[in-house]
């Protein structure tokens, strides 16, 4: 009879495991890299579109 620690030997991943995991990491790193670069977009477009805003409500005030 095999017991059930014999079975589960410490070297049973495939050696394309490793591999596989820094791709996944890479594609992760790359993935928070775009994610950063559009929060930095929708900040400044933010901003813009609040000075804007605030030109637009002083060039009404001129009006009247």
């Amino acid at each position: 009879m095999i017991s059930r620690s014999h079975t589960l030997h410490p070297n049973t991943l495939p050696p394309s495991q490793p591999i596989a995991n820094q791709d996944q990491n890479q594609n992760l790193i790359q993935d928070q890299i775009q994610i950063q670069i559009q929060i930095q977009r929708a900040t400044a477009l933010s901003t813009y579109c609040t000075q804007l805003v605030l030109k637009i409500q002083h060039t009404v005030r001129l009006m009247y």
